[in-house]
């Protein structure tokens, strides 16, 4: 380095250096407003300065979504090229199909389980198909507890309930091979009752396969649902209880089935909870529609609200 250049950088402003030896322009770490963005000043004003005015905000900003726009290419497409009001096309993605549904007045009603179901079925060209035609990539609802459905019900299974919100019902893919699946069900219970819960039931799910592809076919579970009581032993919210349940459950489950990470799962746990539950497969969205699930097709099947999906 030369004296001269060694004299430069010792009266440059600090930090000055290192921009100078990479021949960029050395520039005064403090500058005012005005030097800073390029003669706009910010010095007691709002966001962008006082003192410029609207339409010198909106043509510096012009120039930028131009150039954005014309990166957006869709001859498919019937939407718009360029920006419209709120609507920015480079926005656009590719996603799964996710819709809600509620009544705002807060009362179970079928006709909310049927919009969602029919907004799922809608959403189709946002859901994929495997190899064959009749078989999805995977569609679900989750619906608010029916408790009047899951009183019948569990009648006809053997137990009875208590009023909402002091049980909760588990939503469980099992193994096809009994033994498993009697020893992953045993497990379970022994975890929940030692943490202060009772199982009041199990109850398998009817479902209805005739119309599933044979990739289906060859992982479809045995579906069954499991009843439990608040905890005596714990003073936490309920949900707090099930979402403990839940993780000590399915690592003791796991550990008890040998169920290795990255080798196949067969025990599965959809949702637990006293407040929602979960009916979801490998399954496009007019299969869930054609009432896979027996349970949905049943009038009072109730919600005040429905969230469904289908997977991309």
């Amino acid at each position: 380095m030369s004296t001269a250049q060694g004299t430069a950088l010792k009266s440059a402003p600090i930090g000055a250096g290192h921009r100078a030896r990479r021949g960029r322009p050395v520039v005064p770490p403090y500058r005012s407003g005005w030097q800073a963005y390029g003669g706009v000043s910010l010095e007691g004003s709002g966001f962008l300065g006082g003192l410029q005015r609207t339409e010198e905000r909106v043509a510096t900003l012009a120039p930028r979504a131009a150039a954005r726009d014309a990166e957006v290419v869709r001859p498919l497409s019937k939407l718009p090229n360029s920006s419209i009001g709120l609507y920015d096309p480079s926005f656009e993605r590719d996603a799964c199909g996710v819709g809600f549904v509620a009544e705002l007045s807060g009362d179970y009603k079928r006709e909310t389980v049927n919009d969602a179901i029919e907004m799922l079925e809608r959403m189709a060209h946002r859901g994929a198909c495997g190899c064959e035609k009749n078989t999805g990539d995977g569609a679900g609802i989750m619906v608010a507890l029916p408790h009047d459905f899951f009183k019948e019900v569990t009648k006809d299974a053997g137990f009875e309930l208590p009023p909402p919100g002091d049980y909760a019902v588990g939503m469980f893919f099992m193994p096809t091979d009994e033994k498993r699946r009697e020893k992953g069900k045993a497990e379970f219970k022994k975890v929940a009752e030692s943490l202060g819960h009772v199982i009041l039931g199990w109850r398998p799910v009817p479902t209805d396969n005739s119309d599933l592809g044979e990739s289906a076919l060859e992982t479809e579970p045995v579906i069954e649902q499991v009843f439990v009581t608040k905890s005596s032993r714990s003073e936490a919210e309920f949900e707090q209880q099930l979402y403990i349940l839940r993780r000590l459950s399915i690592i003791s489950v796991r550990a008890s089935l040998n169920i290795k990470r990255g080798g196949e799962r067969d025990f599965y746990m959809c949702s637990l909870s006293s407040r929602t539950i979960v009916y979801k497969g490998q399954l496009k969205p007019c299969q869930l529609k054609g009432y896979y699930y027996a349970d949905l097709g049943q009038e009072n099947f109730m919600s005040y609200m429905a969230l469904v999906n289908t997977k991309l």
